[in-house]
């Protein structure tokens, strides 16, 4: 009986209520780790939990589970099945040995049918019981919320190192441009002034015009390249895209951070069919791999130690992976399970925000239609696994490469 009182529902019966109650609803127990319900099922009634534990969990926007809480003993959890007799649409497993008692929609309308007198203080323990979940609910929405600012502002703390970066590097062809436009200035105001032979002024001439054009050349690719990124990042594109292209335009802007922290980047590419082009969104890869790199230059090589970092591209029957590896610290395995979860850092000394790894898997998932790994060995190194399909319809491997 005491058992039945401590859950929310039930709080406001009666002691005889109680006991009638009981008569109308089973038992159930399960062992730790079984699943007790599933999204999608019938429900069988409102459970209460008698001994033991459960988390409540569903699927998030990106297919992800998100937990949504615990229930122990008096605790509750399917009281929408008793009003609507609507399928369940939450994941509950069992993580100690639990037993609940299950009441039933046509238990709980046989009691109510039974003890009119008790419906007033049942509906109240249900309402009371209902708001509170629906409060949690509400909070789980305002953190999510609160996670999506904070992984734009990455994005947009992101961009503008892009900006800084592409600008020192700019610097440079510029400063050739100006140095090579003084000396041919100078050296065509010799010619005139000396009216004299002409070979010498005309040939430092000529060549200052070849450096002029040829660090414009350079100069204006580099805006291009940024354009381009910066472009497919802040709108959602699918298009056809060289993945060689996309790996070679992120390097060439993290050139300066690179250099700066003495890294050295590696590409392979051991696709079976490189000239296979991927359809997708080339700045959703860009960008996760500009996070990664970071990462390894604040993590693996810290302090501007330096080091190997390796991009590999592989992938066959439709599926594609890319894998950023380094050579550094590595990443202890007790740590290995909490790297995706926004704001875990063990660098906030270093900068770090804890969001590189959690914008990463955000990009993956969302903007890729894939999935991310990550294996770690202390003293070995790290590495980040990128899998996603060659083309969006690709989850099956239907489309196989030939």
């Amino acid at each position: 009986m005491d058992e039945l009182r401590a859950a929310r529902p039930f709080s406001h019966l009666t002691d005889e209520q109680l006991a009638l109650l009981a008569t109308r609803g089973s038992s159930r127990t399960v062992k730790a780790g079984e699943v007790v319900c599933r999204p999608g099922e019938d429900s069988d009634g409102l459970y209460v939990v008698i001994s033991g534990r459960v988390t409540l969990s569903r699927a998030g926007r990106d297919g992800r589970l998100v937990t949504l809480g615990e229930r122990g003993p008096g605790g509750s959890f399917g009281e929408p099945g008793l009003l609507d007799g609507a399928t369940r649409s939450a994941l509950v497993t069992a993580t100690e040995p639990s037993r609940f008692f299950i009441l039933s929609r046509k238990g709980f309308l046989s009691f109510m049918a039974d003890a009119p007198e008790a419906t007033p203080g049942l509906l109240e323990g249900l309402g009371s019981q209902l708001r509170l979940t629906q409060e949690a609910l509400f909070a789980e929405t305002v953190k999510e919320h609160a996670l999506q600012v904070h992984l734009q502002a990455g994005r947009y703390r992101m961009l503008a190192q892009l900006v800084a970066g592409v600008a020192h590097e700019i610097n440079t062809p510029l400063g050739i441009i100006t140095t090579a436009a003084s000396v041919l200035a100078q050296d065509l105001a010799d010619l005139v002034c000396d009216a004299g032979p002409i070979t010498g002024p005309l040939q430092d001439a000529i060549e200052a015009a070849a450096l002029i054009s040829s660090n414009l050349g350079r100069a204006t690719a580099l805006v291009e390249r940024f354009k381009s990124l910066s472009t497919s990042q802040a709108i959602t594109v699918t298009e056809d895209v060289d993945l060689t292209a996309v790996v070679d335009d992120v390097l060439a802007l993290y050139a300066p951070k690179a250099r700066a922290a003495h890294l050295s980047i590696e590409v392979r590419d051991e696709r079976k069919h490189p000239d296979q082009p991927w359809v997708g969104n080339p700045g959703s890869l860009a960008e996760a791999l500009l996070n990664l790199l970071s990462n390894v230059e604040r993590y693996a090589y810290p302090g501007q130690a330096g080091g190997r970092v390796e991009i590999v591209l592989a992938g066959d029957n439709g599926q594609l992976d890319v894998t950023v590896r380094d050579f550094g610290r590595g990443i202890p395995k007790a740590n290995l399970d909490k790297v995706w979860e926004p704001f875990f850092t063990t660098g906030r000394t270093l900068g770090g925000t804890g969001l590189g790894l959690a914008l990463v898997t955000n990009l993956v998932t969302d903007g890729m239609h894939g999935t991310a790994e990550i294996d770690s060995e202390v003293g070995k190194g790290t590495a980040v696994h990128l899998h996603f399909p060659r083309t969006p319809a690709d989850n099956s491997g239907d489309n196989e490469e030939q």
